[in-house]
């Protein structure tokens, strides 16, 4: 019974995170936002989605190859796994160089420091080298949104998405919030 336990408790694992960050993975991703989302409702409360996309990354991995590349992805989600504070915060690698962070009621003041934190961690300490990144180092570009009432997961994601896209038409290795 015990190895059967351990066994179940291993293929779970293996099905519901990514295999080179060890963060959870797409189809995690979605079944926690979409829970989060029910319980903030319910519970008259909030969540912040953050979407994170690596700046040049393809460059990266054109320019350096696609072992320095999985070593760079894996460091960056030791970031954010480092950053969920509350039990049921969490992050996820949604694929390639996109990641998401799933914040449970943070207040306006929490979230900007969190994105800015995360950020500035990736650029300033953990310094990847990036030649082909005009910041010379690995960058990463952040939008986030709230949640309200009448959200569903997709219309989060969508200004999410919208958002971190402006971080990146507007010059990239920055933060922009809906």
């Amino acid at each position: 019974m015990r190895v059967l336990f351990l066994t179940k408790r291993d293929l779970r694992t293996m099905a519901d995170t990514d295999g080179l960050t060890q963060l959870y993975n797409r189809r995690s991703f979605d079944l926690l936002l979409q829970r989060a989302l029910q319980e903030a409702l319910r519970e008259q409360t909030r969540i912040a989605l953050i979407m994170l996309d690596l700046d040049h990354f393809k460059a990266y991995n054109d320019y350096y190859g696609h072992p320095a590349g999985d070593l760079a992805l894996q460091r960056i989600a030791g970031v954010l796994a480092s950053h969920p504070r509350r039990d049921l915060d969490f992050a996820a690698r949604l694929g390639g160089e996109e990641f998401a962070l799933v914040l449970r009621n943070p207040d306006s003041a929490y979230l900007v420091s969190t994105c800015e934190s995360i950020r500035r961690k990736i650029c300033d300490e953990l310094a990847i080298e990036h030649l082909k990144n005009p910041a010379q180092v690995m960058t990463a570009s952040l939008g986030a949104s709230f949640s309200n009432a009448s959200d569903t997961t997709a219309s989060l994601y969508q200004r999410a998405d919208l958002a971190l896209y402006r971080a990146k038409a507007n010059g990239r290795n920055r933060v922009e919030i809906d």
